[in-house]
């Protein structure tokens, strides 16, 4: 009896120590999520304030011409009071927004086939009802990826 009250003392040490070697395994992973999600949640906070921030208009629009997103500057360049006033208005960027739409086209195309375009300046219309000619540095990694998306 003693025997087998030793053995099953044994093996509840050894499951013990098991299971504690297990528990540091999972804190020490646990501390890493932790560490990664601030590390994640600090650079979404630094790049949305560069986004918000930023003196000029930076967007993203699908293939078919609606925003995903705009900062506050491009708002005010389009004469908007507000970013979401920008996005619920101009749900077709390429009649909307384009005085000549195959502008954009024209856009996407050059893109298309260069990989990037710098200055492409088109006439828009403004929130006032006025022309107005901009030049439009485009980010074309967003750019590009829509439209490779939207060929799928």
């Amino acid at each position: 009896m003693r025997s087998l009250n030793a053995q099953l003392e044994q093996r509840v040490n050894e499951r013990t120590k098991e299971l504690q070697q297990v528990n540091h395994q999972l804190a020490a992973q646990i501390q890493e999520r932790i560490h990664a999600e601030d590390a994640l949640r600090q650079a979404e906070e630094k790049y949305r304030s560069i986004f918000e921030n930023a003196v000029g208009g930076i967007f993203q629009t699908t293939p078919d011409g609606r925003y995903l997103s705009a900062n506050p500057a491009l708002a005010r360049i389009y004469g908007y009071a507000s970013p979401d006033e920008l996005i619920n208005h101009i749900t077709d960027v390429e009649h909307q927004l384009y005085v000549n739409p195959s502008q954009r086209r024209e856009l996407i195309r050059l893109v298309h086939e260069q990989g990037s375009v710098s200055g492409f300046e088109c006439q828009v219309c403004l929130a006032t009802g006025m022309d107005d000619y901009i030049s439009k540095p485009i980010r074309v990694q967003e750019l590009v990826r829509a439209l490779s998306q939207s060929s799928k």
